[in-house]
């Protein structure tokens, strides 16, 4: 039987903001509203947990006009309070202990309502084991080979190394420390010419590098489904890494802390080389010294396709949030990222065709001083023919939506067309930008962008727009955010540019 918990909720007063049109200032009189209570309950399975066991929770909320936001923290300890952003979740604790979850809901016309719980999460049992090293594995899919429950170190080497091997499950095993010093082993799990791999509710702790599968780019390995692991500590090489890959999933995974901040480049989430059909959806990736989410095309022509990401949490990672090069066909979608030292969603040489929309990016450009300090909330190089829509973006450093076609060295010139040099047929629409530098940034040159019913607005002293001429359906004025101060960046229903970017959740809904 589920348990509900319920605790208070709170009723506060409202007031609509000034806001001034692109024709000159235009006056709205404050309006009191005092918005309906909500009654919020987090529902579980249990109040008791084995450490590595996905944990379900679900928000049900009454009361308010229905339009229903959710920011969640699922450890009041760490610092962070935004680990999940849907009505219904999931999260991994990889070690015992006690924690306080909370979730604050909030309705398009403010009305919020809070509920927290604690559960408990005792220690998982793993049986000490050697490293495991196959080669040339292939049973049949129905019945796979299966490595579980095995707790394993090596201080000169890697934890598991599977080489041309087919149909395989690896689950619930903990790897820690193996070497962190070598350039070549070190690999929690080390996967090379494989298919049709599972791996499941694997703690990867420690270690030079956590997950890694390389293909042949002649030949792709293919069929990874990567869910619900936690990855942590990395040193030396991305947590969770994948090249020469196609028809793989990347869901519900943990990683935290991976890099030494800005020694190495270290990404949570990487695919490299050639890949194609890849789906990233519902992880939280937190301080990696890299990017959050990382899809790099090897190849000028042959670019990768069809790639996916979506409802991931990306915070404070030490350049991008997601980062895109060499890669046709694709789309992001309802992602909350802050905190990214570079730019939130970068597009960086021959990405075309790809979708970003429903996102909410918030205080990327990281922090002065630093070394990757300086980026936009989107960021498009060298790529033509994206759309940017239905995205919220605030506090960006340097440009909220930024269009460039900046010529970095000779190589870039001679393998770029012209088309792509020029970020040549990017539309912009219905986004909501709301930042104290700079809305909208396009550098000379850029051809043909679209830029349509999009809402401006300065925070201090900097400036919309900057080297083009939007439509006159865009308009500068002032949003207004559900729960800044908790994370909630959701716009309430009386707030320009509500109808064109709709709550997070709602949009989820209906595109599942």
């Amino acid at each position: 039987m589920k348990r509900a918990i319920i605790i208070f909720t709170t009723t506060f007063l409202f007031f609509i903001a000034v806001f001034s049109g692109c024709g000159g200032e235009k006056n709205i009189s404050s309006v009191d509203i005092t918005p309906p209570d909500l009654t919020v309950n987090i529902e579980t399975e249990s109040l008791s947990y084995q450490a590595m066991s996905p944990v379900k929770f679900a928000a049900v909320v009454s009361g308010g006009d229905g339009d229903y936001s959710y920011v969640w923290d699922f450890n009041a300890d760490d610092g962070y309070t935004l680990d999940g952003f849907q009505s219904n979740v999931q999260y991994i604790y990889p070690e015992s202990g006690v924690y306080t979850v909370s979730v604050h809901a909030a309705d398009g016309r403010g009305a919020s309502g809070e509920a927290d719980i604690e559960i408990s999460v005792k220690d998982k049992e793993y049986a000490v084991h050697e490293p495991i090293r196959l080669r040339d594995i292939s049973p049949t899919p129905d019945k796979p080979y299966v490595i579980e429950g095995y707790e394993i170190t090596n201080p000169s080497g890697n934890g598991i190394t599977l080489q041309r091997c087919n149909n395989v499950i690896i689950r619930d095993c903990y790897i820690h420390d193996c070497e962190r010093n070598k350039d070549e082993d070190g690999q929690a799990i080390l996967l090379e010419n494989c298919g049709n791999i599972t791996v499941q509710r694997l703690y990867l702790n420690n270690n030079r590098s956590g997950f890694v599968a390389n293909g042949n780019p002649d030949h792709l390995s293919s069929d990874f489904m990567i869910e619900n692991n936690v990855i942590v500590g990395c040193v030396s090489n991305d947590a969770l890494s994948l090249v020469n890959v196609k028809n793989s999933e990347v869901r519900y995974n943990i990683l935290y802390d991976n890099g030494t901040i800005w020694e190495r480049r270290i990404s949570g989430i990487s695919f490299n080389g050639e890949f194609h059909d890849i789906s990233i959806h519902n992880n939280l990736v937190v301080k990696s010294d890299s990017d959050g989410i990382e899809c790099l095309g090897y190849h000028w022509q042959d670019v990768a396709k069809n790639v996916e990401v979506y409802e991931n949490v990306l915070r404070d990672n030490g350049e991008q949030g997601v980062w895109f090069s060499r890669i046709n066909d694709g789309r992001i979608h309802h992602n909350y990222m802050e905190g990214s030292h570079n730019c939130g969603v970068c597009f960086d040489v021959l990405v075309s065709d790809v979708l970003i929309d429903h996102n909410i990016i918030v205080r990327c450009g990281g922090i002065p001083g630093m070394k990757h300090h300086g980026g936009s909330g989107i960021g498009l190089n060298f790529s033509p023919d994206n759309i940017i829509q239905s995205n919220i973006c605030v506090d960006s450093t340097s440009g909220d939506i930024s269009i460039s076609y900046r010529e970095k060295d000779e190589e870039w010139i001679n393998k770029i067309d012209d088309r792509s040099r020029r970020s040549e047929g990017n539309v912009i629409d219905g986004n909501v930008m709301c930042s104290s530098e700079s809305n909208l940034n396009i550098d000379e040159g850029v051809s043909d962008p679209v830029i349509t019913n999009n809402v401006f607005c300065q925070r201090e002293n900097g400036r919309h727009y900057h080297g083009c001429s939007p439509d006159e359906s865009n308009i500068k004025a002032k949003p207004l955010f559900r729960a800044p101060d908790r994370g909630d960046f959701n716009l309430l229903s009386a707030s320009p540019g509500y109808e064109a970017v709709k709550p997070i959740n709602e949009a989820i809904e209906n595109v599942r």
